[in-house]
């Protein structure tokens, strides 16, 4: 059973920071960091604007990495002590692809309070870039959230089973695996010329987005390499190009 928060114990908010830009944070979640003593952020996820802009000018910032999980669990413990509130930054929104339950666990055995506050994903912010339409109100299909091929390159289930219903998709940890990618959406039943687009470091510096048919993934992605957040959406089967 976890700890109930007591009376001053502190608080802890996870809270969603979108795809990275300063200004695609909600406003709940820039004044949950307003109000916070320590702000946690994960590096590669959002800018350092991001979380220069929102916090307090006497906020103790702690950026994850090159800050270890000892000292992030370290400052979790000076909160439950001194009664301090935090501010822990997410990539996108933190129940996606954020170990949201192992985060919730450390809070809540600390005796901490917690409030979840959603963001903007990155195959949102990606889609919106680019003029996408994620889901058809005259298909009615359902947009299946997965992650690539591991190492190994192995697919995991949800893209199997999406490629067999002709679902649309939204592809993230997406690094040094677009052939395999390619093959096992090919293999699943999406034509050869499905649109997709991939959304590379979206929102950020330097961002690219661009657009192929799926014969044309595994080389497109090869040649953008894995630096920085990648997500790639692919359209339902039967889906005109956008």
């Amino acid at each position: 059973m976890p700890q109930q928060p007591a009376t001053g114990a502190g608080k802890v908010f996870l809270i969603g920071g979108g795809p990275g830009a300063a200004d695609l944070v909600t406003l709940r979640g820039a004044r949950a960091m307003a109000r916070s003593d320590i702000v946690i952020w994960g590096r590669p996820l959002v800018t350092e604007e991001l979380v220069r802009e929102h916090s307090r000018p006497d906020a103790e910032i702690l950026a994850w990495p090159p800050a270890t999980m000892a000292e992030l669990e370290a400052a979790y413990d000076r909160a439950a002590a001194a009664g301090l509130t935090v501010a822990r930054l997410h990539g996108g929104d933190p129940a996606v692809y954020a170990r949201l339950a192992e985060e919730l666990d450390r809070v809540r055995s600390r005796g901490l309070e917690v409030e979840i506050i959603p963001g903007v994903t990155a195959a949102c912010a990606a889609a919106s870039a680019l003029g996408w339409e994620l889901t058809s109100e005259a298909e009615r299909l359902p947009v299946v959230l997965a992650s690539g091929p591991g190492k190994d390159g192995e697919v995991a289930p949800a893209i199997a089973n999406a490629a067999s219903g002709g679902h649309a998709l939204a592809l993230y940890m997406i690094r040094d695996c677009g052939p395999e990618l390619q093959r096992a959406l090919l293999d699943g039943g999406y034509p050869p010329d499905t649109p997709c687009a991939i959304g590379q470091r979206v929102s950020w510096p330097g961002e690219r987005l661009d657009r192929c048919s799926l014969k044309e993934l595994g080389d497109v992605l090869e040649e953008l390499g894995g630096e920085g957040q990648t997500v790639v959406l692919v359209a339902a089967a039967g889906e005109p190009a956008h």
